[in-house]
């Protein structure tokens, strides 16, 4: 009696250490729109930081070229980096502004297939957006750097 017990209790463990529960599809969705937001926003703070910078560096930049004797090339790279900054900054208005029409504050995270379905891709292009937006305000920060530690 006790040997057909052992037996059927290594059976019940043998059948639930082997049950598979199925995953669903959709809850590996949703993670995945939270894990993208949540990238997003991450991004989005990174550049936020810096956008201190480049307001100073817009200043700065204005009042070396307030400056007599500024050679003209110089000049011309200088204001064409003020003008890369200011793109830079307008580019980051314009995607918080996009990104808060896309994704209200008081709008719930998706729950169904269809949800997912409209909202990932506009979620994707949003951070690819923001994406862009960082390099072309860390490109905009180095060169205005660079042009005037040289000038």
């Amino acid at each position: 009696m006790e040997k057909y017990t052992i037996h059927l209790l290594l059976i019940c463990v043998l059948l639930l250490s082997c049950k598979q529960e199925k995953a669903d599809p959709t809850s590996a969705r949703i993670e995945a729109f939270e894990n993208l937001t949540e990238k997003t926003i991450e991004t989005h703070d990174e550049v936020m930081a810096d956008m201190g910078t480049l307001m100073d560096l817009s200043m700065a930049i204005d009042e070396h070229l307030r400056k007599e004797n500024v050679p003209k090339s110089t000049a011309a790279q200088l204001t064409e980096a003020k003008t890369q900054l200011d793109e830079a900054h307008a580019a980051m208005m314009d995607w918080m502004k996009d990104y808060s029409t896309k994704f209200p504050y008081e709008a719930k995270a998706p729950t169904t297939e269809e949800d997912l379905d409209e909202k990932m891709p506009i979620l994707q292009e949003s951070y690819e957006g923001i994406q862009a937006v960082k390099e072309q305000t860390y490109e905009a920060i180095a060169i205005a750097e660079q042009l005037l530690s040289d000038a």
